[in-house]
């Protein structure tokens, strides 16, 4: 068995937190890609290496049962993934084989710290779609990868989707259909910052779930996220700019009765900045660090935002929607026979 797979992050534009209580997600695929390559292995034993995860390969054995038996000392970090996914999908112990999961696309090359763009969901993605049969269907590596990461760390699956389907999506977390397409706006510009400060997207799900929360912060931000997906699907850009205002300030309050942390690592700073330059930023996922998204209907009020953005640490990204074509859910995976 020797072949290619690979699989797109996300940005998740509005949803967070509200997708948990079954409100829509906006969720679109990116341009920066996990990548899994199996080969033959050189010796008697499988191996695994993890570019952009950390750094070294480790050898290990597989019983009749599926269950891996480590032959060196690996991290817990490594050890994860190929264990709850060969759960799931086998690969014969007769005939060893090497895995990389490459995901450096997802780390800033400098301090090597993750982005917050999803490469758990993508790596998760390509190594089910390495492990599939040729003929299956998109649908069911889906399947299977939510049930994989969903296993590891929990979660919505939004970001599941994005590495599956590709584009722009609407996801309902309790939906077993596939994510509705959309289109992006004409007119609508957008531009990706990192902070700098890397986020743990389960430990601010943990704070939400902890903090003094009521129904009604959850009502709130689970209605202005449905009023955010009636936009997009009205292809409007202005009526979809005023939806993901309303959404950030509802987020914003949902924060704050909570004591989450979303606005903190100085999204709070952008969010006021924003606003008095005719630009929606937030930011995207769990907040408390890693990204945010910046909005506006011209790429004017963008360039003025992204120098204040740059004064205060913030890093612009290269980060667009990955379109995909013919058919998103055909075309995201690119399975290359070597």
């Amino acid at each position: 068995m020797e072949c290619r797979t690979s699989a797109p992050g996300k940005l998740l534009l509005t949803g967070e937190y509200a997708v948990l209580r079954n409100a829509p997600a906006i969720v679109m695929a990116i341009n920066r890609r996990a990548v899994v390559h199996i080969s033959r292995g050189e010796n008697s034993t499988h191996s695994i290496s993890t570019p952009g995860l950390r750094e070294g390969t480790w050898r290990f054995e597989i019983d009749d049962e599926r269950r891996i038996a480590w032959l060196d000392e690996v991290p817990d970090s490594v050890r994860l993934l190929p264990e709850t996914v060969l759960r799931c999908r086998g690969i014969s112990g007769a005939c060893p084989v090497h895995i990389d999961i490459d995901t450096r696309p997802f780390s800033d090359p400098e301090t090597g710290s993750k982005l917050g763009l999803g490469s758990s969901a993508a790596a998760t993605v390509a190594l089910v779609a390495a492990l599939s049969r040729p003929d299956e269907k998109i649908d069911h590596t889906w399947s299977i990868s939510r049930e994989v990461h969903y296993a590891m760390q929990g979660g919505s699956g939004a970001d599941v989707a994005a590495s599956c389907f590709g584009g722009l999506l609407v996801y309902r977390h309790n939906v077993d259909a596939p994510p509705e397409t959309l289109g992006w706006p004409l007119g609508l510009h957008y531009r990706v910052f990192n902070s700098g400060v890397p986020a743990s997207t389960s430990a601010a799900v943990e704070r939400s779930a902890s903090g003094m929360l009521f129904d009604e912060d959850w009502a709130a931000l689970g209605q202005a996220a449905e009023r955010v997906a009636a936009a997009w699907c009205s292809g409007q850009a202005s009526r979809v700019l005023e939806s993901v205002r309303v959404y950030r300030d509802a987020l914003r309050g949902f924060d704050l009765s909570g004591s989450v942390g979303i606005f903190s690592a100085g999204h709070e700073t952008l969010t006021d900045l924003g606003d008095s330059l005719d630009v929606v930023y937030k930011p995207s996922g769990a907040g408390a660090g890693d990204c945010g998204i910046a909005m506006a209907m011209t790429v004017e009020c963008l360039d003025r935002f992204s120098e204040v953005a740059m004064s205060r640490g913030f890093v612009p990204l290269d980060v667009c929607l990955l379109y995909t074509s013919p058919s998103p859910r055909d075309a995201t995976l690119s399975r290359i026979p070597c």
